[in-house]
């Protein structure tokens, strides 16, 4: 994160669909708040969706929710990297298989 919070900003990818964030016109950058890292981030919890565009606990952004669709992301589990000045970020992983809905919170973070 910038000094004023903003924006996150993919920093490595790998496997299969690393490359997706790289392509022109997939956004690298996003706001806190949007999409499950950017949740992450503003709550400070580790956060799991099952199925991501179809996801409403969380604020969609078009061009997130495309890299995600074009590399077949379904499930997402997301961990805030925490520094003792405040939030540095998020680490996630994703994969292709959907993974069955819960609300309770994840503790594989």
């Amino acid at each position: 994160l910038d000094d004023d919070g903003w924006p996150l900003r993919w920093a490595s990818a790998s496997g299969a669909a690393a490359v997706g964030p790289r392509e022109p016109g997939f956004d690298r950058e996003f706001k806190v708040g949007e999409g499950a890292a950017g949740r992450t981030v503003q709550t400070g919890e580790a956060f799991r969706t099952g199925d991501y565009l179809v996801d409403d606990r969380f604020t969609h952004v078009a061009r997130s929710d495309a890299l995600v669709q074009a590399t077949g992301f379904r499930s997402v589990l997301s961990a805030p990297l925490l520094g003792e000045g405040g939030p540095l970020g998020a680490i996630s992983v994703s994969s292709e298989m959907a993974a069955p809905s819960t609300s309770k919170p994840s503790t594989h973070a």
